[in-house]
């Protein structure tokens, strides 16, 4: 499901993020939606905002298919208008990794 561009104000669908590095697998053993945490930046004001919504369902990669998560936005997550750059930071006892989802364009309904 395309995260973009986003009607303001609709939490209806919760979106599925997939969990893919630079190389290799992502390794979900051991994680929960705790670990995870959402990020946007105003494109224009350059203002960074740490999203309120809730994670769930860690899936871990399997064949060709990448380990991904679900995040159910919150009303603020998607509140105002504007472009913003998002990512998700994954924070374990050994290391940090952020994935880059590119950006996202809450438009009016």
């Amino acid at each position: 499901m395309a995260q973009s561009p986003w009607s303001q104000g609709d939490t209806r669908e919760a979106w599925t993020f997939l969990l893919e590095p630079d190389t290799g697998d992502f390794d979900t053993t051991g994680l929960t939606p705790s670990n995870f945490a959402y990020f946007m930046r105003n494109m224009s004001s350059g203002v960074e905002i740490q999203g309120t919504g809730t994670f769930s369902n860690p899936i871990a990669a399997s064949g060709d298919n990448p380990a991904q998560i679900t995040y159910q936005q919150s009303s603020g997550d998607v509140a105002n208008l504007g472009m913003y750059r998002q990512w998700i930071k994954v924070t374990s006892s050994s290391k940090v990794q952020t994935f880059d989802f590119g950006v996202l364009s809450i438009e009016p309904t």
